[in-house]
């Protein structure tokens, strides 16, 4: 059980290393091609006063997806620097009494700091030390993290969840971690159906995740038609994903896309069980639209989700859904998943290419939230460099085994004690 004392939560030190990854295959979405990629990965130190305990936190610093707006700033390196700002001036803030406190703090520097990238890279940017820090802070208090959330002590998000507090929600929100979760392909707009077939045979996949947004509707309708017949006899079951990742840019667009679908291809249609960021920028005066599409289908906000007001604009506009991911940090994904669930909205789990502790850190969110069964977490068919280094008995956790995920036994933090060693040697190596 977490410890119940309110000693206030002091950040003493934070460092990156950083590591250069080649995506093979590439991944081709909407906005470009993701294929050299840097992991950062974070260590923290922090103490209650008394005990002082270290936490890892990763995330790939993907500015094809994070940062797509066409500049001639060298982006890996802007993102290095970014994370580097960050954990040299957190060190100086203010202890917190409360580890949404420490979220908080870690949301508005960067704010402060990184001005010069956009919102979602910040959060990028961020979410190594936020994660580490939930693992630290964990650790002190020898529990899972997210058993820290049954303290329902105030935060600076409470206004958000009004009469109930935003610990409160989270810890409503949470169950007792399951021991699978399903997995899911992820499929390239220029995936080929073959090597769909013959991946989802291995491991026996039933679901899958379709990147579409090639900029012709007839070519998405296509390109997801012809993978899901690519897909092996699943017995009638196979739930899909689509995720335009905001390259529909209207309702109607979308409106059009599924119209299509429906009419060429009705047995596919009807597996699409949501559409994850149709647009960046939908408009509220649309509602009718998005929300006669998402009473049908489900619309996850993803890329635009960088504070909670996103979210609430979301929903004025009639989207009913969230892609929770720990890539945007440990304090918005909770958040944000208890703020969906409050409502109804159809809450997932999915990431970017997750590598080591990420995929750990995203199986076990997926493993804790209230209405997901499925994880994305898609190293094993980009990134072997992403697990290769896992102890044999946590591979499981990123290589589906009969379609599904392990969720390893985290007693406390968010990191598997057996993998401790192996961050610990990368920062003394550094």
């Amino acid at each position: 059980m977490p410890a119940t004392d309110n000693r206030p939560l002091r950040i003493l030190d934070a460092k990156f290393v950083f590591q250069q990854h080649q995506l093979s295959p590439p991944l081709v979405i909407g906005k470009g091609t993701i294929d050299t990629i840097t992991e950062a990965t974070c260590q923290v130190t922090l103490t209650n006063g008394t005990i002082t305990r270290q936490g890892f936190g990763t995330v790939l610093l993907s500015h094809v997806w994070c940062w797509p707006e066409a500049t001639d700033t060298d982006k890996d390196y802007a993102l290095r620097k970014a994370c580097e700002t960050i954990a040299q001036q957190v060190a100086q803030q203010q202890p917190s009494d409360s580890l949404l406190g420490l979220g908080h703090t870690l949301i508005s520097l960067s704010d402060q700091l990184l001005e010069s990238i956009p919102p979602l890279a910040r959060r990028v940017c961020c979410a190594p030390l936020d994660n580490a820090i939930h693992d630290a802070a964990g650790c002190l208090a020898g529990c899972s993290s997210f058993d820290l959330y049954a303290q329902h002590g105030p935060s600076p998000f409470d206004a958000t969840f009004p009469g109930f507090g935003a610990a409160s929600a989270i810890d409503s929100m949470l169950h007792p971690p399951k021991t699978f979760v399903d997995a899911q392909m992820v499929v390239g707009i220029k995936t080929s159906p073959e090597l769909v077939r013959d991946y989802c045979t291995s491991h026996n996949i039933r679901r899958l995740k379709i990147k579409i947004g090639s900029g012709n509707i007839e070519s998405d309708v296509n390109h997801v038609i012809a993978v899901c017949k690519a897909m092996p006899a699943a017995d009638g079951y196979i739930d899909i994903t689509l995720d335009a990742n905001g390259c529909y840019e209207s309702a109607n667009k979308l409106a059009e896309f599924l119209s299509m679908l429906r009419h060429v291809a009705p047995d596919v249609a009807v597996c699409v069980s949501a559409i994850e960021q149709p647009s960046m920028s939908p408009e509220s005066a649309d509602r009718q639209l998005w929300s006669e599409i998402a009473a049908d289908t489900p619309l996850l906000v993803d890329e635009t989700f960088t504070q909670l007001d996103d979210i609430k604009y979301a929903s004025t506009c009639g989207w009913n859904g969230l892609a929770i991911k720990s890539c945007r940090g440990q304090t918005l994904a909770l958040l944000g998943a208890a703020w969906g669930h409050a409502r109804g909205w159809k809450n997932t789990v999915m990431d970017l290419t997750s590598p080591n502790i990420a995929a750990i850190h995203t199986v076990l969110l997926a493993s804790r939230i209230s209405g997901v069964t499925t994880a994305e977490v898609n190293a094993a068919q980009f990134l072997r460099s992403g697990y290769e280094n896992l102890p044999d008995g946590l591979q499981a956790c990123i290589l589906p085994i009969d379609g599904v995920l392990s969720v390893p036994d985290v007693t406390e933090g968010l990191v598997p004690a057996e993998y401790r060693p192996v961050l610990i040697q990368r920062f003394e190596d550094n």
